[in-house]
């Protein structure tokens, strides 16, 4: 005769189990029309496709949401928080958008491989303590930069992530270096770390703007976009 506690048990794991197939295929579904939008986007600008998103590097969601963010939005400053797949796409859109681009990494070897294959700057900066960030988080040393230096789209994709407050001292920048009207990108939005980074920017955004945006884009990672109203179309992507 079966036992109903086992039997139970085993129903509910048969149901987890295929609620997270489920999720799986639909998320792998998501990629695969991502990469299809990525690939539009690219041969309408005729951009190579050079691209290798794998493992760590940016997905196609990542991809899709950024190149539609500086095609479609009047952006003329960008930031990027850590070197990557998102280097070689902003190196090849942003200027034919009007858009000037400065990437910031710390590993002067990563730095140095994806110079070689842009054309805009790629800084290498030290990690030093965060101000606004968690306590013994470091962040991308800012001292490089003028109090004119202000950007209307940054991507949170560097330092390297952390399981708590990973990525806080993106909160400097925040603080001090965001133009009035933005869009402030985050990826890995699906881990623990990074989600409390959000929370604390989102914060810190809402009291420099109370109409502030907010969306997500959910495939194989992640991603979180802050914006100010002016680029509240966003929202919609």
């Amino acid at each position: 005769m079966s036992n109903p506690p086992v039997k139970h048990a085993l129903s509910a794991f048969k149901h987890r189990f295929w609620l997270r197939c489920g999720l799986a295929t639909s998320l792998h579904t998501k990629e695969l029309l991502y990469q299809e939008l990525f690939a539009w986007l690219c041969e309408r600008h005729g951009i190579e496709k050079r691209f290798y998103p794998l493992r760590s590097a940016a997905n196609h969601s990542l991809l899709y949401l950024l190149g539609r963010i500086v095609e479609e939005n009047p952006v003329r400053r960008i930031v990027e928080l850590g070197a990557g797949q998102t280097t070689l796409l902003l190196d090849g859109l942003a200027p034919k958008q009007g858009a000037s681009v400065l990437t910031l990494e710390d590993n002067e070897f990563w730095a140095g491989e994806l110079r070689s294959r842009v054309r805009h700057e790629v800084r290498v900066v030290p990690l030093v303590a965060s101000r606004l960030g968690e306590k013994g988080v470091q962040g991308y040393d800012l001292t490089s930069f003028s109090a004119n230096d202000r950007f209307d789209l940054v991507v949170v994709d560097g330092p390297l992530g952390r399981p708590k407050a990973s990525r806080s001292g993106c909160l400097d920048l925040l603080d001090a270096h965001l133009a009035d009207e933005f869009v402030v990108v985050f990826d890995d939005a699906e881990r623990r770390g990074e989600r409390q980074t959000i929370d604390r920017a989102r914060a810190l955004l809402k009291a420099k703007c109370p109409g502030l945006r907010e969306m997500e884009v959910l495939a194989l990672k992640r991603q979180v976009v802050l914006m100010s109203e002016a680029f509240q179309r966003i929202a919609w992507y």
